[in-house]
């Protein structure tokens, strides 16, 4: 488990900022060519709260990561909010800058029920003419993140966004499993997990 989560968890001690799940040290925040990749998503964790309406808890986060020839995995976008009615218009609107060139990853919950049925009414509505996947959440939050944790251990991923969104990552990086917020965590983990097993998922050209 780690001496800080078991500090966290039983000896009701708070998450210092050092991080222990993933480790920090090894995430690159510099530039890199992207001009040859193997392959590029957007990836959702979708919430529905509206900040303006007073909601504080979940946030909707929004990957773009990308994959090179050399297998490194880069995440140059982050789309963060509580969008409320907004959401399915952000969606189109993120995916319209992206180009269809761009596979989208959408995870709205399980699968079947009401999920499939608003991903299916999302896709037809908004996304009609992208490549869109509802993302399933099979097993733990903390099982679908080890990929990710593993590809930092070898220095595999590279944070190239702009402060205000490099703050929110690593802020999650820090308290992930036990923080509040962990909705950017999983968008990178469903991105990954996608990238890491599409090896052939060959671009003519990038997004933003």
């Amino acid at each position: 488990m780690g001496e800080r989560l078991f500090e966290a968890l039983y000896q009701q001690k708070p998450l210092d900022t050092t991080g222990d799940f993933f480790n920090l040290d090894m995430v690159r925040f510099d530039d890199y060519d992207t001009q040859n990749l193997k392959g590029i998503v957007r990836s959702w964790d979708l919430a529905y709260s509206n900040e303006e309406k007073g909601d504080v808890n979940d946030y909707t986060a929004g990957i773009l990561m990308k994959r090179t020839i050399d297998d490194y995995y880069i995440i140059t976008e982050l789309t963060y909010g509580q969008y409320g009615e907004r959401l399915n218009k952000v969606l189109k609107n993120t995916a319209y800058l992206d180009t269809p060139n761009t596979p989208i990853l959408i995870e709205t919950g399980t699968t079947g029920g009401a999920s499939k049925f608003y991903f299916n009414e999302l896709r037809k509505n908004y996304l009609q003419g992208y490549n869109v996947t509802q993302s399933e959440p099979i097993g733990s939050k903390v099982d679908r993140a080890a990929p990710l944790r593993d590809a930092i251990l070898d220095g595999k991923l590279i944070i190239n966004v702009n402060d205000e969104a490099r703050a929110r990552v690593i802020e999650q990086l820090k308290s992930f499993p036990l923080g509040k917020h962990d909705d950017i965590i999983d968008a990178m983990s469903y991105a990954y997990n996608h990238l890491a097993h599409r090896a052939n998922n060959i671009i003519t050209r990038s997004g933003r």
